[in-house]
């Protein structure tokens, strides 16, 4: 009769077997390509002026074990180059040979391991170093759940930063960008620190790598005021000119919070008198100032008329002067 084996027997065979395996396909040397970043740290008040890669590419033959350790386990890869430490081959030139670029290489790696660099040399050129103020934007995307809305901008704390570099470069860039980054489904306000894009890093240099971004997060809230005076710019002290009604409704649209704090003198309907003058329709549309976010979705009239009249305007006139 033939003996069973129990499923536990069996698990624990099934996983020797995996074990084994395992040990013998790490022990197995194998090629891969590990890019290491390259970072450039220039002399004193100097800047790199010319184009470099990103990356140090090396081909590198070796075991499993050690590749997991070069990829996971150990420090990050990283191509670490002091032109501090180095000789110049001319004026603010320097040029790195395969050896150097090897020695270079955070963790390091045995001659016998690497197949191939790529590349195999490099060429550094530095120049005087200039500093530029520039202003930071958001590189945020923000998608409030419905029925909420963003009140106001994206603040950003600090809203500027300073710039080191190569003076040609410096004055091609005009602002910086947070790291990109999505918020969906938002319904509350929100603070918090994110990174500056570092796309240039062996070029320019930033006084500071993070900023605090913050944003607030209301209901969404509609709100009409009535009776609101037509505000006629520049009108002479007698017109020929007559706009009626002289009183309009709107509709705006904001944060719950928001619209509870505003008032209607908050909001003015204007129009330009040399407008006027020159309209030949008979039809106006103000111009309607309002508070920074709100959304303006109706107002009643849609538009105003004109007329022009033979009698003078008095200043008895019962549309509004400014």
């Amino acid at each position: 009769m033939p003996r069973k084996v129990s499923s536990l027997s069996l698990f624990f065979c099934t996983l020797l077997a995996v074990a084994l395996w395992g040990y013998v396909s790490l022990k197995t040397p194998s090629t891969i390509f590990i890019q290491y970043p390259l970072v450039v740290q220039p002399q004193e008040d100097k800047a790199v002026k010319n184009e470099l890669p990103k990356f140090i590419t090396a081909k590198v033959r070796a075991s499993g074990w050690q590749i997991i350790n070069i990829e996971y386990i150990g420090t990050k890869p990283e191509c670490m180059i002091d032109l501090t430490k180095l000789s110049e081959v001319s004026p603010d030139g320097f040029t790195l040979t395969k050896n150097e670029i090897l020695q270079s290489l955070r963790p390091p790696l045995s001659l016998e391991k690497i197949v191939e660099l790529s590349p195999e040399n490099l060429s550094i050129t530095t120049g005087a170093v200039a500093r530029r103020t520039v202003p930071i934007f958001s590189g945020i995307e923000l998608v409030p759940r419905e029925g909420f809305t963003l009140v106001g901008n994206i603040r950003i704390e600090p809203d500027s930063v300073v710039i080191r570099g190569n003076e040609a470069m410096l004055q091609t860039i005009q602002k910086w960008q947070t790291s990109p980054l999505k918020i969906t489904d938002a319904i509350q306000s929100f603070r918090f620190e994110t990174s500056l894009v570092d796309s240039l890093q062996n070029h320019i240099a930033l006084s500071q790598q993070t900023v605090v971004v913050s944003g607030e997060i209301q209901q969404t809230a509609e709100i009409t005021f009535d009776d609101i005076p037509l505000e006629i710019l520049s009108e002479p002290q007698q017109s020929l000119h007559q706009v009626f009604p002289n009183r309009i409704s709107v509709t705006l649209r904001g944060g719950a919070e928001q619209l509870a704090q505003l008032s209607a003198s908050s909001v003015r309907a204007l129009l330009e008198y040399q407008n006027i003058a020159k309209d030949t329709t008979g039809i106006i549309n103000p111009i309607i100032s309002l508070p920074p976010s709100l959304t303006l979705l109706n107002i009643t009239p849609p538009y105003l008329r004109h007329k022009r009249i033979d009698k003078l305007v008095t200043q008895n006139s019962s549309v509004f002067r400014k």
